[in-house]
């Protein structure tokens, strides 16, 4: 069978497909695809080996701004400081924008989780997108001072300090520091323990 390499049109994956059949099946996503255009798809990519013997794909069409490995965005590389990030991410690397200079940030709603301390120290972000059911792991966005504009959906999954050091990590104002919550006041029992406030979402409580 004539194998040629290919490149999964969902997550991004580099394949070895047999060019003669006329679609086939992702092993990293499980996602059915069309062999014509996976084979397409990796014709646009350029293919750098890394130390592991795997393949990292920077991506032609956008501008070679991000590592991508198997769905996984692994760093970007871009100049630019409003960035939108390829739909075939799924998974955002622990400390992919760690302390870089950008400033708004597009995710893709296929997107399912945020590694730790992924846009930590990203003190000039002001702006991204959350997509619903995302997790979001530790301290992905903490000291990031001017983020103002973020809505954590209802539904997100949110670790511990993930937005330590913004503008959501301020008691004060009746937010939670753990998700960005607002508020709640707790109850007589609640209040026998010195507490003050409570956090319906992650059920954290303030004193």
């Amino acid at each position: 069978m004539p194998f040629v390499q290919a490149k999964c049109t969902n997550c991004g994956g580099v394949l070895a497909v047999d060019e003669t059949l006329d679609a086939a099946v992702c092993p990293f996503c499980n996602t059915p695809y069309v062999v014509e255009k996976a084979i397409n798809n990796y014709n646009i990519t350029n293919n750098i080996s890394v130390q592991n013997g795997g393949v990292v794909n920077i991506i032609g069409n956008v501008k070679k701004d991000f590592e991508i490995k198997a769905g996984t965005l692994i760093k970007y590389i871009g100049e630019s400081q409003d960035v939108i990030v390829p739909d075939t991410v799924k998974f955002i690397e622990n400390k992919a924008f760690m302390g870089l200079s950008i400033t708004k940030v597009s995710l893709p709603n296929g997107l399912s989780k945020i590694g730790k301390e992924a846009f930590k120290n990203c003190k000039m972000l002001q702006e991204i997108n959350l997509p619903d059911s995302i997790i979001i792991e530790q301290e992905a966005f903490c000291n990031c001072i001017n983020l103002k504009n973020v809505i954590i959906p209802v539904n997100a999954k949110v670790g511990n300090f993930a937005f330590c050091n913004t503008p959501l990590w301020n008691v004060k104002n009746g937010v939670c520091k753990k998700c960005g919550e607002q508020l709640k006041k707790v109850s007589l029992v609640d209040r026998l323990y010195k507490y003050k406030y409570r956090c319906p979402k992650c059920n954290t409580f303030y004193k």
